[in-house]
């Protein structure tokens, strides 16, 4: 015979302190219970594929390239390249059009007494900018200011991307005159400011460490390779002026040095 306290354990009885067997009944759902929780789990997969699909048509909606986030100033000077480069190879035959290139190209010569000099040719170290060669030449320069303005200009804003620009298009054409200050070929094209601004691409990416593994050994190997190439690029190619590139792509070096270290210096 079990003692009393044992057999209050089994049947329950005794100090009242003892769990109800009911509490261990695990309670079954009815069927409309069941039916309810199915619906409502359909429901809300349901609503999940229709965000899923909202969201995906969405997202293949968006345009490989977006002109909206070109910024102003760089959209301005594309469409500038354009504007002047259509009339002159749909309008002009192609004498006057060359004599085009030698009136508003920059000419050493013209500064030397080899060229001849007019009321404009102060304007040339600026306006030899806007012209450009060839559609290639238009095509290179045009996707090449679009990539540099995407990245420079949405860095510094339209007032800074304003002054290198063109600061660097002038030394571009200065560091040409250096070279060849007798020379009557007309210099044509933004090259010299393109450079420039990939000089200023180039550091702002070393300093976010967004050159990867090439960038860890610093900055000053990939300048100087890049100064080999345009060296050697424009020598081999002829007719290309790769003293303006170098020019303008060592006065991009300058002015991001000056902003960095001496910023007031600087207008903007």
């Amino acid at each position: 015979m079990l003692p009393r306290m044992t057999e209050s354990k089994y049947n329950g009885s005794g100090n009242g302190h003892d769990k109800d067997k009911r509490d261990n009944i695990v309670r079954m759902p009815t069927l409309a219970e069941r039916d309810r929780m199915r619906k409502e789990k359909e429901k809300q997969e349901k609503a999940w594929r229709a965000q899923y699909k909202k969201e995906s048509k969405k997202q293949n909606s968006v345009p490989f390239f977006n002109m909206g986030k070109v910024p102003l100033f760089t959209r301005i000077m594309i469409a500038l390249f354009i504007a002047v480069h259509l009339p002159l190879y749909l309008l002009v035959d192609p004498v006057e059009r060359y004599g085009i290139f030698t009136s508003w190209g920059f000419v050493p010569g013209a500064f030397t007494g080899k060229a001849p000099w007019a009321w404009h040719t102060l304007l040339t170290p600026l306006t030899h900018i806007f012209i450009h060669g060839s559609w290639m030449h238009l095509l290179l320069n045009g996707t090449m200011m679009l990539v540099m303005g995407l990245f420079t200009e949405t860095m510094f804003g339209p007032r800074r991307m304003v002054f290198f620009f063109f600061v660097c298009g002038i030394l571009g054409a200065a560091f040409y005159f250096a070279i060849n200050p007798f020379s009557a070929a007309p210099v044509i094209g933004a090259s010299g400011s393109i450079s420039g601004l990939f000089a200023i691409t180039l550091l702002l990416m070393h300093g976010r460490g967004m050159l990867g593994p090439v960038g860890r050994r610093g900055v000053w190997p990939m300048i100087l390779l890049w100064v080999a190439v345009i060296t050697i690029m424009g020598m081999l190619g002829g007719d290309i002026a790769w003293q303006a590139h170098l020019g303008g792509f060592l006065g991009g070096l300058g002015l991001f040095y000056l902003m960095k270290k001496y910023p007031r210096l600087l207008p903007f």
